[in-house]
């Protein structure tokens, strides 16, 4: 079941996540129906693990 969260990055964009584990990897991506980000994770964001 994905996790709704933030990137905890010391940043502005404040970017809306869905992690969740798949095949036993902890996987990161944007939140695509969050209103200001619209699913983007910034480079520092997309570093998180996937």
């Amino acid at each position: 079941m994905p996790k709704f969260s933030v990137c905890m990055r010391d940043c502005y964009d404040t970017c809306s996540m869905i992690s969740e584990l798949k095949d036993g990897k902890l996987v990161t991506r944007g939140n695509p129906e969050h209103p200001i980000t619209a699913g983007f994770l910034c480079p520092k964001g997309a570093l998180l693990p996937k």
